[in-house]
């Protein structure tokens, strides 16, 4: 006789996928069938009884101006026999298949019941994918994957591995191309899934390994990364390649981001200039009437502790500045303050332009002394010598929190009230 518990049962007839349109984001649509029924009774913290037929016809998820995802007929059977539990799903698409087939034995409880089994993946081209993430452009590539389950409901493990090989693709907001892009994920069994990978940008290299354990939540990672002239900006504002040497770890706290990262070159062309509004960007509170306000993101948790070094092939060409850039800063970040920095960057074979005049730097650092990033002291010397005996000159002070343009003239002479910008004045 079956003991008092949650006993449920349903029938599925024809019921339409677009009835579920409203619970997904815009612009997609759906489309299928769903047909099927089913009975469980679950008592004493386990199952009891279940059997469940589903099936799909005539599935498709689409997106406008995207090759429409189209599912061939699939089916999902749940049994418990003989105090086993089987579940079986056999997905099915133009673009791939996914397979799982799964066994629970008899437990005290139904999270101590030991798992057996494989999942199975195939997906011979992941062109489809590019138009559900707006980031991606070009995709290509190809995933296969075989994975035995073992362990149990609470603590499932994982054997074999899943490939990700002859990828590419474009990131829309860096510019940059991905090339001979692959990763493997890989189990043992007894632990977390291995991650081990490569991909090229630009005429660079980066290689990321690392442990990834999903049965965690939230999920637990343990990454590093290196590589060495590695492209990862291309854009009409900025090419920049980096040599990083970095590690991330993800646990119950956030993230903790470690490591040097190196910038061997780079070329940094704001499209701005003195005069214009290219450089005003628009307030983070704005509101535009008519529009809901969308909700708060959840702050990304972010510990970090970085090394900073600018090589000899760093170059800034705008508003009115053309400089190479050298220098070593280290950061430090903690979830919800700014960053902190303590180095120094130099300007070096400067040059300055604005109102007519052109000036050379003669001495140009940012001292960065354990505040925030964004509030460097500033010690700026830019002078111009247009005959022998004239040095007109604009200097800003050193650690000045605030700094603002002042003239200054070589030699210094007591006067009254401060000369215009850029007086000229025979020296002596």
């Amino acid at each position: 006789m079956k003991q008092p518990g949650l006993q449920l049962s349903w029938t599925l007839d024809a019921v339409h996928l677009a009835s579920f349109k409203p619970l997904l984001p815009q612009r997609f649509d759906i489309a299928g069938q769903l047909d099927g029924n089913g009975k469980l009774h679950w008592s004493n913290g386990d199952l009891d009884t279940a059997e469940s037929k589903m099936t799909l016809q005539d599935g498709a998820l689409s997106l406008p101006g995207a090759p429409t995802l189209r599912f061939r007929p699939s089916a999902l059977t749940v049994t418990e026999k003989q105090q086993t539990l089987h579940a079986v799903l056999d997905l099915k698409a133009a673009q791939g298949q996914f397979q799982f087939d799964a066994s629970a034995a008899p437990a005290a409880s139904f999270d101590q019941r030991t798992l057996s089994g494989s999942v199975r993946l195939s997906i011979p081209d992941l062109t489809f994918v590019q138009p559900f993430v707006a980031e991606l452009q070009s995709l290509r590539g190809r995933v296969d994957g075989v994975l035995g389950l073992g362990g149990s409901i609470a603590q499932p493990q994982l054997t074999g591995h899943v490939d990700l090989a002859d990828a590419s693709a474009k990131l829309r907001t860096p510019g940059i191309t991905l090339q001979n892009v692959s990763f493997s994920f890989s189990g043992a069994g007894g632990g977390p899934l291995s991650i081990k990978g490569t991909m090229q940008s630009g005429g660079g290299r980066l290689d990321v390994s690392g442990q990834l354990d999903p049965t965690k939540i939230p999920l637990r990672a343990q990454l590093a990364a290196k590589g060495e002239n590695f492209q990862v900006m291309d854009t009409p504002d900025a090419r920049i390649w980096v040599t990083p040497d970095l590690t991330l770890l993800r646990d119950a706290e956030g993230f903790h981001l470690a490591g040097s990262l190196s910038v061997p070159k780079a070329d940094i062309t704001p499209r701005g200039g003195l005069g214009d509004d290219a450089g005003v960007t628009v307030s983070a509170d704005q509101q535009i009437v008519g529009q809901k306000p969308l909700p708060p993101g959840t702050p990304l948790k972010l510990y970090a502790r970085l090394d900073l070094s600018l090589g000899k092939d760093v170059r800034f060409k705008g508003y009115g500045l053309t400089t190479r850039i050298a220098g070593q800063v280290a950061l430090n970040q903690a979830p919800g303050q700014p960053p902190l920095a303590q180095g120094e960057l130099t300007l070096v074979d400067g040059r300055y332009k604005a109102y007519g005049q052109d000036l050379n730097i003669q001495t140009g650092r940012l001292i960065f002394s354990g505040g925030p990033v964004t509030r460097p002291g500033i010690d700026l010397l830019a002078v111009r010598k247009p005959r022998e005996n004239i040095l007109p000159a604009a200097a800003v002070p050193p650690w000045r929190p605030t700094p603002m343009p002042s003239p200054a003239r070589r030699p210094r002479r007591a006067r009254p009230a401060p000369p215009p910008p850029l007086a000229r004045r025979p020296r002596n």
